[in-house]
């Protein structure tokens, strides 16, 4: 019948009706769940191998997402950890995505409001991680994942014994300009380095979220290095975005390697600030000045992370870069350097830390043409290098100096090169450096995957300036004249020394006519009055009519194949050899002269001995029977007659120019006829 129907369409109308309204008591109703303590702690056992302990009420409410409130809760460390909890808290609060949680069954914690929390996070070498829930503490994927974190007044422990590190942070909620911020601070061990930091951040850890700026503003000390930075980033524990402005300075920069394990060179004190973007998955450090030492340096670096190593390009400037700041890139030992007050406060801001000494090469004895004792130590670069830390970052850098000092008495001008490293190889080409005057060009290629390094030098001279390269000359009379030249060497080693004490190769200098210091031949050749005359009278310049080196490199012993260097007045002959390996030297010099004079000694001399303490000896032989022959008659005859044997009637001739350059040039290196300089201030 009709009221039939209606009756049970009401019934099950009003059923439906009060499902909803149960539905909507239960959705706003909090769900008291302290009979499911045991359940939860016996499925977390299961799950995880530790155990949970809730000790206060557990409330459940429903709503678009979930929320749990558990007040008192301890949550326990594998048994191989430091201590028995991983967390305790006086009370959490969080909210959980549901459609995760049913559908597969993975807990992602939206938001998470904690209040005196207490954790501890540790790691073992064994690759164990106590924040990975799975029995073995191994799998990535069975983290929790947070979103949003308060904490209030709490505590965090990072506990990483094979690494050295243990950090204790604390967190407290302050207001500060009327705004709700945590504060933070930090102090223990990182990587075997004291660590303290400081600082402030928003109320709320933004870990995961993808678009929402996290502001933060820290100032922390590592070791020796002092960091300051101010700014945002979206995403703390996986940033996504950032804008930074950051202060950095230290004692080396080599000590990055023990923070980040990015391989740096060592180098003396240091200050940096500039500015820190990270966008689409690259880190960029932009309008920074820099001081290393003495040297500035300015520019733009890209930080790419990759999975066999982070990459890093870019280009960068110096108006004066002093080598000495570099000196183990370039094997000097170098005094300690401090960049300034700033330098000074963060060295007293931590103890120093243990340093790995680098690794010297022992001193060879010396022998055969170095008869004569070593003094003075080496003179080529013995500091060693190793490629240890080359596998931490490929590179690809673009460097300009536009002023050198501190290389000794080399006249470097500057320096432009691009640096790739991949793969611990090391390459610098194209390698330009302004030298004398002129400029040298070619690459230098360092291999770091071999043991000895094998090095490999291309270059070329261009224009050298002959007064430049002989400085001493200034100070009697200018000479000039323009050298070309090339070099080509291959060796191997872990230090300069080492490479060049091994390297295989050659090596020519060509010069066309030019002009030289006639006293300063006039005492090669020990022609007294000569000497005598110019130092009385003044100096003057002679012609240059040519001059060759051409020297070949066998086993680290460099032996002259031509080496002749031909004025107006004489030839002057060089024949022998140097050993980079022991650093002696064997040469005999034999001068040539082209005129007369009364009072010349005018024999053959050898240089022998070290390059740091090189002894030039007259062949005594010829020496002595021209002494002897003159002590004999002055006293026998009349002393003038002491004057005959050392006159020199000029035997010499001139050294076929012509066939030296055709030489050179058969060589591939162009001779240079170089016209006198134009007068000016202190030329005459």
């Amino acid at each position: 019948m009709p009221w039939t129907t209606s009756l049970r369409r009401n019934r099950w109308l009003l059923a439906l009706l009060a499902v909803l309204l149960l539905l909507v008591v239960a959705f706003s109703v909090p769900w008291r769940l302290n009979f499911a303590r045991d359940w939860i702690a016996e499925r977390t056992q299961a799950a995880t191998g530790r155990a949970l302990r809730l000790e206060g009420d557990i409330w459940w409410h429903w709503g678009r997402l979930g929320r749990l409130e558990v007040n008192g809760l301890r949550f326990a460390n594998p048994a191989w950890a430091g201590r028995p909890d991983m967390v305790s808290a006086q009370s959490i609060d969080a909210r959980i995505a549901l459609w995760p949680l049913l559908t597969q069954r993975r807990l992602q914690i939206v938001e998470v409001r904690m209040h005196q929390p207490d954790v501890w996070l540790e790691s073992n070498a064994q690759g164990q991680r106590n924040w990975l829930l799975d029995t073995k503490q191994s799998d990535e994927g069975s983290r929790i994942e947070l979103g949003r974190v308060w904490l209030d007044n709490g505590v965090l422990r990072l506990r990483q014994p094979h690494l050295q590190t243990d950090v204790r942070a604390s967190f407290q909620s302050v207001v500060q300009d009327e705004k709700a911020r945590l504060r933070v601070g930090a102090e223990g061990q990182w990587n075997g380095l004291p660590l303290r930091a400081a600082g402030t951040g928003d109320d709320v850890l933004q870990l995961r979220e993808a678009n929402k700026p996290y502001g933060l503003d820290v100032d922390a000390s590592i070791g020796l290095t002092r960091v300051r930075a101010a700014g945002q980033v979206t995403g703390l524990l996986a940033p996504k975005a950032a804008d930074l402005r950051i202060e950095v300075q230290g004692r080396t920069l080599a000590e990055w390697y023990r923070i980040v394990h990015v391989g740096l060179p060592e180098t003396p004190a240091y200050q940096t600030a500039g500015r820190v973007r990270l966008d689409r998955g690259v880190w960029w450090y932009e309008d920074f000045t820099s001081r290393v030492g003495r040297s500035d340096l300015s520019g733009q670096i890209r930080f790419e992370p990759r999975d066999a190593r982070p990459f890093v390009g870019g280009r960068l400037h110096s108006k004066l870069l002093d080598l000495n700041d570099l000196g183990p890139v370039v094997g000097k030992t170098t005094k300690p350097v401090t960049a300034g007050p700033a330098a000074a406060r963060a060295s007293e801001a931590a103890s120093a830390p243990p340093e790995a000494a680098a690794s010297r090469p022992a001193q060879r004895p010396t022998s055969g043409a170095s008869t004569a004792r070593v003094k003075g130590g080496r003179v080529l670069p013995q500091r060693g290098f190793s490629a240890e830390k080359w596998d931490t970052l490929d590179a690809d850098l673009q460097f300009e100096a536009q002023a050198i000092r501190n290389l000794g008495s080399m006249p470097f001008d500057n320096l432009k090169t691009r640096v790739v490293m991949d793969d611990r190889k090391l390459t610098l080409d194209p390698l330009r450096l302004g030298f004398a005057g002129g400029s040298v060009a070619g690459s230098l290629q360092i291999d770091g995957r071999v043991q000895p390094m094998a090095a490999r030098l291309s270059a070329r001279f261009n224009r050298l300036q002959l007064e430049q390269l002989l400085p001493r000359v200034r100070n009697t009379r200018a000479a000039f004249g323009q050298l070309n030249g090339r070099a080509t060497l291959a060796g191997r080693g872990n230090s300069y020394a080492q490479m060049l004490g091994t390297s295989q190769g050659e090596m020519q200098l060509a010069m066309g006519r030019g002009r030289i210091s006639n006293l300063l031949i006039e005492l090669v050749d020990l022609d007294l009055a000569e000497a005598l005359k110019f130092l009385v009278a003044g100096d003057r310049n002679i012609p240059v009519r040519c001059a060759l080196a051409d020297v070949g490199f066998e086993r680290g012993v460099m032996s002259s194949r031509a080496i002749v260097f031909d004025t107006a007045d004489t030839v002057v002959d060089a024949r022998g050899t140097a050993d980079l390996a022991k650093e002696t030297l064997d040469v005999k010099v034999t001068p040539l002269p082209k005129d007369r004079s009364p009072l010349t000694l005018r024999v053959p001399f050898t240089v022998q001995g070290s390059f740091a303490d090189p002894s030039v000896k007259p062949e005594m032989g010829k020496l002595l029977a021209r002494g002897g022959g003159a002590l004999l008659l002055g006293a026998l005859v009349n002393p003038l007659a002491a004057l005959i044997p050392l006159i020199e009637t000029g035997p010499g001739a001139d050294s076929d120019c012509s066939a030296l350059m055709a030489r050179a040039r058969g060589e591939g290196v162009k001779a240079i006829d170089a016209e006198p300089p134009a007068a000016g201030p202190g030329r005459r």
